[in-house]
């Protein structure tokens, strides 16, 4: 069922995203666009894939800030912070001696329900609209 991609990047086109496209990152299928949130600019990946029937969806994109190394405390806090998201959640990644932290959201759905469903779009809006308001959560930390 390739369509269901074309519903995807309708949907993110919806969002005034920029720079639609689609990529393969390690034998894995995405579309990646960027946005402007709080007047900064985030790059989201959505990896997709369809597997028995089903529409596999997943988010993910890195706030800007980088931490030399996180103490417990503020693992404590992003464990805070998580309790009120109900599609995602916040860990940390880390690249060389960087850590950022990123959000994953999660959405599935049978195939023949996926194009033109609300709950996708619904979804998608939720995801970028929890980036919006931790970014501003983590501005103050």
């Amino acid at each position: 069922m390739e369509n269901y991609k074309d519903y995807i990047k309708a949907e993110i086109k919806n969002l005034e995203a920029i720079e639609i496209k689609e990529q393969n990152i390690d034998g894995q299928d995405t579309i990646m666009f960027t946005i402007a949130l709080n007047k900064k600019i985030f790059t989201f990946i959505v990896f997709h894939s369809t597997h028995d029937g089903l529409v596999i969806i997943q988010t993910f994109t890195t706030f800007h800030a980088s931490y030399s190394a996180p103490d417990v405390e503020f693992y404590q806090i992003l464990d805070e912070m998580n309790l009120s998201s109900v599609l995602g959640n916040l860990f940390f990644t880390k690249e060389g001696e960087n850590h950022h932290i990123s959000y994953r959201s999660n959405y599935l759905s049978r195939e023949d329900d996926f194009n033109g469903h609300s709950s996708f779009k619904e979804f998608l809006a939720a995801s970028v609209g929890m980036i919006d308001k931790y970014d501003g959560e983590l501005a103050i930390l």
